[in-house]
């Protein structure tokens, strides 16, 4: 079935929800909670969009601002890069990395969420030939969805935001929706209440939706389309006006800092995650405590440990080497490309090991080297979120393989069903040689995009105006024992292939094809990556970020190929 959802409304301890609302929000009339779980897919219908079957969640809880009551958005788990880059550059959307799944059989639904490792939730219900009411589809709420809308600094030793934090509403309806059923084309289906379930399976702090508890059931729904429409089922006209609205510009952004990792994993310390005191029960852990946020401030450093690590340095032709970076980092004397393949089991970046792929070129800003992120691919379970958009790392996620056997180490990075990437080396050294390295790493943050054009922004999908960010220069502390691996007897492929048809080629390494293997080395031991440094700034970096968006933004063409490039500067100034 190409599209299919399900939604559970339950009512929950109101002290749950008031103890997580920012300023500005109050509870509601009833403490109520939304999930919802939406899997769609297009069978051969593929896009950068959609190159595989795409999943998505979301956690609501009911709140008021000003008297109008909406849903604010706590967490949205989906399995889709361009849904989540959408979503929270555009929308300020609390999305993340996860699975959700929905099977229906003999009259039954059952739908689960999982995420690291844990499967967070699960429905089981009967579904009925009844109608569900309004107040039960997919995606109602009410006045609109509530989000908080900033951006982290990059250097976290002092006050956590750049900018200032806005108060969001999203969507929305202009008139309540109807708690009676009625039947009309694309209604879905009631859930029966009487023997259902809605259950919490594996407690997370990560993802700390078990503690807003289930007292009692309110309502839910089913929906499915045998068609490729994307249709949610509503038919009420949406509110009319800025789409996302800002509702409030906070005066002290400082108030806001027990809420700065909304939308983020809390804080992780060699892959356990910070633990309130009395959690669940006295304290939210969607919310950082003030001792938490002294911590916060005070780290040193994220710290990845037990890495290995092939390092390759290639030499790069010097017209391409010029054309992928954006203005203001000069190439300097030499062109040089490095290729970094992770294999990381413990980390202050997640709760679980992961392995992840950087495409880095050689440049000089502010007359001192340094190294452009220029690709960022990562293996399930790494960062995808702070990298991204505190530091401005073009994260997306990827299959990332690592395999070393005997004295044979493989190396393979593939995407939307498109493989970027393969490696195979041997005739290693035999002696370890203790290596120290330090280098800055430069990534481009960008604003969220409903900041940069404010209110003016109606049509989130087609970006036309211009998006500010900064370059920012993180120092990458590398303590290993490294093992000369001779260039002579390196393999690096960077196919050029299409994906299946309709995902073009995104990540664009084979544009680096041709390279030369300069130095390859094996080496075990730990990184060390610092706070952040803003070293530039620019009024629109759009051209420089496109590529990161899989090369598009605009909702008109992302059912049709793209074909991204890193050539930045021959996109902008062709010959």
């Amino acid at each position: 079935m190409p599209l299919r959802y399900a939604v559970v409304r339950y009512r929950t301890d109101p002290d749950r929800i008031s103890r997580l609302l920012p300023p500005k929000l109050e509870p509601a009339s009833v403490a109520e909670v939304v999930v919802d779980f939406l899997v769609i897919d297009l069978g051969e219908h593929k896009s950068v969009f959609v190159p595989r079957p795409y999943c998505e969640s979301a956690l609501w809880v009911r709140s008021s601002y000003q008297g109008e009551e909406g849903f604010l958005l706590l967490s949205m788990p989906l399995n889709g890069d361009w849904g989540r880059f959408a979503g929270r550059e555009l929308l300020a959307l609390t999305k993340k990395d996860g699975e959700v799944g929905i099977e229906k059989k003999d009259g039954k639904v059952e739908a689960w969420i999982r995420r690291r490792g844990l499967e967070l939730c699960r429905l089981e219900a009967e579904v009925t030939d009844g109608p569900a009411p309004e107040v039960n589809w997919l995606r109602e709420t009410r006045f609109g969805g509530f989000a908080l809308n900033f951006r982290l600094d990059p250097d976290w030793r002092g006050p956590p935001f750049v900018g200032g934090v806005d108060l969001l509403r999203e969507a929305g309806t202009a008139t309540p929706p109807s708690e009676e059923p009625r039947e009309g084309q694309g209604v879905p289906r009631a859930l029966n209440l009487t023997n259902a379930t809605f259950r919490f399976v594996q407690p997370s702090v990560l993802d700390p939706w078990c503690e807003l508890l289930v007292i009692e059931l309110l309502g839910g729904s089913y929906y499915e389309n045998p068609g490729l429409e994307l249709n949610f089922g509503s038919s009420r006209p949406r509110r009319k006006g800025p789409n996302p609205e800002v509702l409030h510009r906070y005066e002290d952004p400082l108030a806001l800092a027990p809420w700065m990792f909304l939308g983020h994993d809390r804080p992780v310390e060699r892959g356990l995650p910070w633990k309130p005191r009395g959690w669940p029960d006295a304290e939210s852990a969607f919310v950082l405590s003030q001792d938490e946020i002294s911590a916060w401030q005070g780290r040193q450093a994220f710290s990845l440990q037990g890495v290995r690590l092939f390092d390759l340095v290639i030499q790069i032709d010097s017209r391409l080497h010029a054309d992928v970076l954006p203005d203001g980092v000069e190439p300097g004397p030499e062109s040089l490309g490095r290729i970094l393949a992770l294999d990381v089991p413990t980390s202050d970046l997640s709760t679980v090991g992961f392995a992840e792929l950087w495409l880095l070129v050689r440049c000089v800003v502010g007359g001192r080297a340094a190294w452009y992120a220029l690709s960022h691919i990562v293996k399930d379970g790494g960062d995808l979120l702070l990298g991204r958009e505190m530091f401005g790392y073009p994260s997306k996620a990827g299959e990332v393989n690592l395999e070393l056997a005997g004295e044979r180490v493989t190396i393979s990075g593939e995407r939307a069903g498109r493989r970027f990437l393969s490696v195979a080396a041997d005739g290693f050294e035999a002696a370890q040689i203790p290596s120290v390295e330090e280098i800055d790493v430069l990534g481009l943050q960008a604003d969220t995009f409903s900041r940069s054009v404010d209110q003016a922004f109606d049509r989130p999908f087609s970006q036309t105006l211009p998006v500010k960010g900064r370059l920012v220069a993180q120092k990458w502390h590398l303590d290993l024992r490294r093992i000369s691996v001779d260039p002579g007897a390196v393999s690096l492929d960077l196919p050029d292939a299409p994906g299946p048809p309709g995902v073009g080629r995104p990540d664009p390494w084979y544009e680096f094809e041709g390279c030369t293997v300069l130095s390859a080395s094996l080496a075990t031991g730990a990184i060390r990556r610092g706070p952040g440094n803003v070293v530039g700034e620019y009024e629109d970096v759009w051209p420089y970020y496109r590529e990161r968006c899989d090369g598009t933004w605009a909702a008109t063409k992302v059912l049709n190929e793209v074909q991204p490039t890193f050539r930045i500067k021959r996109e902008k100034d062709p010959e």
